[in-house]
């Protein structure tokens, strides 16, 4: 009389560490503990008791192995699918920290709801921050939602983005054309990044470096530590950077030669 997709009501009838057993009507079936609920759970004892009534879901029938899997987790719709209208962009939510990563933080908003705190957005601060020293699990913090995927059930989550955007007054305190003196945090391939002010760095792309050579090694121009003047270019609060030069500081020596003009050259 039972078929697959059928509701029924049974007794719990014992357990086991992988799920509890279902007496539906003298016949017992399977409960797996991931079938419990729609979040993770340690143990099935941890949401139901022995001989409660309860309504589950028939998932699987047997007959060659005389075999019954039911679901109780079925029975309700599962958190991702309201997760759009719950879990807006731009609002800020509490949520509880349950992994802490080299890349990032994962937050519980509910359960089975968990959104990732990149490592990008948990200061404002260019630092290398170690996240194991500064957060705990089981802490409760205020996050902002970026992003939300419902297909591939992920949220993009904010703590710097709760606060103003200290770049906006970067930009304000070095308008295009400030000169400044600065370390030089890191050589890369492309650029040299200079520190503006602590935790903020900005980047002399290489073709910034000089208006006439042909730059081929950077670290013959500088290194890690060197303290050298540069000139802001622009700076995009927004994308968190900074356009810095060193050719800038002198005057471009292609324009003072004009189309039509006849000059002396070796």
């Amino acid at each position: 009389n039972l078929k697959e997709g059928d509701i029924v009501t049974g007794n719990i009838k014992s357990f086991t560490n992988f799920g509890a057993f279902v007496d539906i009507g003298g016949i017992d079936t399977l409960l797996h503990i991931s079938d419990i609920a729609w979040h993770r759970i340690e143990k099935p004892q941890d949401v139901l008791h022995l001989n409660d009534k309860i309504k589950v879901k028939i998932l699987k029938i047997d007959i060659q192995n005389e075999k019954v899997s039911v679901g109780l987790k079925q029975l309700f719709p599962h958190p991702w699918d309201s997760v759009e209208n719950k879990y807006k962009k731009g609002k800020i939510f509490k949520c509880k920290i349950v992994n802490i990563t080299n890349f990032g933080l994962f937050v519980e908003l509910e359960p089975a709801v968990e959104g990732l705190i990149h490592i990008s957005e948990i200061s404002w601060k260019n630092e290398n921050e170690n996240l194991n020293k500064k957060f705990k699990i089981g802490q409760i913090i205020d996050a902002k939602v970026l992003e939300v995927n419902k297909d591939e059930r992920k949220i993009s989550m904010s703590i710097k983005k709760i606060s103003d955007n200290p770049w906006e007054t970067i930009k304000k305190k070095y308008p295009s054309g400030t000169k400044i003196k600065g370390k030089v945090t890191k050589i890369v391939p492309f650029g040299i990044f200079v520190n503006i002010e602590h935790g903020f760095d900005g980047l002399v792309h290489i073709s910034d470096i000089s208006w006439t050579k042909d730059i081929r090694n950077i670290k013959e121009i500088a290194k890690a530590g060197d303290e050298i003047e540069v000139v802001v270019l622009n700076i995009f609060p927004d994308e968190e950077r900074a356009v810095l030069s060193i050719k800038h500081l002198t005057p471009n020596p292609y324009e003072k030669f004009k189309k039509g003009t006849i000059t002396t050259c070796r």
